[in-house]
């Protein structure tokens, strides 16, 4: 069965993959568990002889260098690492984007405002009440909790009120 791939998108003004999941039928090298492979660095060919063809045509770089080279780009950008499952006979991999790592206790909407600033990089309150089709106070109570959570900073007083990604950009405070 040739690998699946597919991809989830978030609403808002510009789409954008969350996650992108790979699978494909066949299981783990005898011994090998979806859990270790982060650390392995190995690899093993199913096919041996296509293996070496395909290595001899310069197709294939070498065994047990892709899931490193994975996690070594996907930390370089600041990501969270890949999952790896193994499911029945499937084999699992997720890529999460720079907002997969959030806050559990962050709506859906707080999400879509995290988004919405780093495509338009500030909001004031009456925005996110017109954006996100919410009252002025529910607008507020959003951006506070997005504060406490150290993922927004309020910038301004009063009228001249704006709310930008804090310095970590979407990241919580330690």
């Amino acid at each position: 069965m040739p690998p699946v791939g597919n991809k989830r998108f978030a609403t808002g003004s510009k789409r954008r993959a969350r996650n992108w999941i790979k699978s494909a039928a066949g299981s783990l090298p005898s011994g090998v568990t979806a859990s270790a492979l982060p650390t392995l660095g190995l690899g093993a060919p199913y096919n041996p002889l296509l293996y070496q063809l395909l290595l001899d045509a310069k197709v294939v770089e070498g065994l047990g260098s892709g899931i490193p080279r994975m996690i070594a780009t996907m930390r370089s950008q600041g990501l969270p690492d890949p999952a790896f499952q193994q499911i029945g006979s499937f084999f699992k991999i997720t890529l999460f984007n720079s907002f997969s790592h959030l806050d559990s206790s962050l709506n859906a909407r707080q999400r879509r405002c995290l988004i919405y600033l780093k495509d338009n990089a500030i909001i004031t309150a009456p925005q996110h009440a017109r954006v996100f089709g919410v009252s002025h106070p529910q607008a507020v109570n959003d951006l506070r909790k997005l504060i406490a959570l150290g993922y927004v900073k309020k910038r301004g007083k009063g009228p001249a009120t704006a709310y930008t990604l804090a310095p970590e950009k979407g990241k919580k405070k330690a």
